[in-house]
């Protein structure tokens, strides 16, 4: 939060400073120029009461911490952490289009169901025919941007389209069977569509792994020190800096408690990955175990941008032993960092007295 304060100093400080020099550019006389003195950057004071409102908050959401949080109202879309966006989108004058897809992250040798359907806009079940002109698989990023993989759209109930004539157009892709994707680089599909005597172009970003990564080969778990520590045993095929993200919830299913968020740096072969849910996160839902660990997943990451992340998953659950809730502990979160960042929002008070 101080960051944003800050931020937002430095932005207001940028936008005073182009002010000045957009004035100096319209200026109608030379003389008047010369009489005019530089002006200096306006200075923002940001009001003790507003520094105190931050520092309140970060204390709130400091409780937990930022690897291990509730998975409240605002973090329950990493339940569906892998479903595609799908939007009612206009495709002309009275006719609304999608352009959807099964997943938006492919893992290694997995493929993506896309579909096109067009229909009377107010009545998605009144669906009009349509033609797809062409579509590809669109490369983005890298050297050899552009066209890479020729798609087909059909609607005959075969090859990942679920019904026959129903007017829905779907296409089947496998992006690791192809050697036009065998380098790891962002992608889209594109298709040219046309509907009703119009036409347009359709896209949906996508991601895939060139490569598998990694491998779950066992998830275990225990009590430690006040909080649900899942050991993951992998194969990891290359070495990296890895991502793992999980969602903890009760054993039927149906109360969301938890998510672990963490990356760490891997060297290849066999190694076990410690998942911290912190324990006043169980603490605070109150509900005892067994519990379930699912949406194991995760990335490898590439911060130069070299490649695309690479992403892998873990399709089964894992269930927990019977933990009674008061086993995890009721403590907040403390470490350095988050006293180094609480010492600076006073200081920062303090400056401003």
């Amino acid at each position: 939060m101080l960051g944003l304060v800050l931020a937002w100093w430095a932005t207001r400080g940028r936008a005073a400073s182009a002010t000045h020099a957009t004035e100096l550019a319209v200026e109608p006389s030379q003389a008047e120029a010369a009489s005019r003195a530089p002006a200096a950057p306006s200075q923002v004071v940001v009001s003790d009461a507003r520094l105190a409102q931050v520092l309140a908050q970060y204390r709130h959401d400091a409780v937990y911490p930022p690897g291990s949080r509730p998975l409240d109202e605002g973090a329950r879309y990493k339940l569906k952490w892998n479903a595609a966006i799908v939007s009612d989108l206009p495709f002309a004058r009275g006719l609304s289009y999608h352009f959807a897809a099964d997943r938006h992250h492919v893992t290694f040798g997995e493929p993506i169901i896309s579909w096109i359907e067009v229909w009377q806009t107010g009545n998605e079940a009144r669906r009009v025919p349509l033609f797809v002109r062409s579509a590809w698989v669109m490369t983005t990023s890298g050297a050899a941007q552009g066209r890479s993989v020729s798609l087909r759209y059909h609607d005959d109930g075969l090859d990942g389209d679920a019904v026959a004539g129903d007017l829905r157009y779907s296409n089947r892709l496998v992006p690791s069977e192809h050697d036009e994707l065998r380098a790891s680089r962002q992608v889209q599909l594109y298709a040219d569509v046309e509907a009703a005597g119009m036409a347009r172009p359709m896209i949906r970003d996508f991601t895939y792994a060139a490569r598998p990564v990694l491998e779950v080969v066992h998830v275990s778990d225990e009590l430690a020190a006040g909080s649900l520590r899942v050991t993951v045993d992998c194969e990891v095929f290359e070495p990296g800096l890895y991502t793992f993200e999980a969602n903890l919830v009760s054993a039927d299913d149906s109360l969301p408690i938890g998510y672990v968020d963490q990356s760490l740096p891997l060297a290849a072969g066999r190694q076990k990955v410690a998942l911290v849910f912190f324990g006043r996160v169980l603490h605070d839902v109150g509900a005892s175990g067994p519990y379930l660990v699912r949406d194991l997943r995760g990335f490898e990451r590439f911060l130069d941008g070299s490649q695309a992340n690479l992403w892998w998953a873990y399709a089964p659950t894992h269930r927990t032993r019977a933990y009674d809730v008061n086993d995890f502990s009721a403590a907040e979160w403390d470490a350095p960092e988050k006293q180094d960042k609480i010492r600076r929002l006073e200081a920062a008070r303090s400056a401003g007295r």
